[in-house]
């Protein structure tokens, strides 16, 4: 789940915001959100049976969403770990998979999940963060409309 935390004055600029830009819409509907729950009865089984072997659906979700694709951010070009970097993580960094084996088993679950995700038209918390920072960045006008409003993004991976 992401909670953005605003306050009600900012909420209502918000509004306001979209209001004022007729013909372009700020706030768009977004597709299919895929959380722990989607990921292990839709997602989980469609991947090949020699990567699930011996990888816990749950860590490797937690891994996938919080290490992996949650090293995104402003200094890595919000673009997450390569399978290089997140094989050689530390342990202690990365504590759910210690075997090289079970990281590259993982980073190939996460690279299938992508594959799939894509073909499915949907998207995860991540990507909606990731979203948000880039529409952000690419719009000087919308980041100083909403950057006075936005005090924090908060993700907790259950919803």
């Amino acid at each position: 789940m992401i909670n953005l935390f605003i306050d009600s004055n900012s909420i209502s600029r918000l509004h306001d915001i979209r209001n004022e830009r007729q013909g372009r819409r700020f706030i768009k509907k977004d597709p299919p959100l895929v959380n722990d729950t989607v990921f292990r009865l839709e997602y989980w089984w469609r991947f090949p049976v020699a990567l699930r072997r011996r990888i816990q659906v749950d860590l490797a979700y937690v891994d996938i969403m919080g290490v992996i694709k949650g090293a995104a951010s402003l200094d890595t070009n919000l673009e997450p770990l390569t399978r290089d970097t997140y094989t050689a993580k530390r342990w202690k960094l990365a504590p759910n998979f210690t075997r090289e084996s079970e990281r590259n088993a993982v980073y190939s679950l996460y690279e299938s999940y992508e594959k799939q995700k894509k073909a499915r038209g949907e998207f995860d918390d991540v990507d909606r963060v990731i979203r948000i920072f880039k529409s952000l960045r690419r719009s000087p006008e919308i980041r100083q409309e909403v950057g006075g409003l936005l005090h924090e993004i908060y993700v907790d991976g259950k919803n």
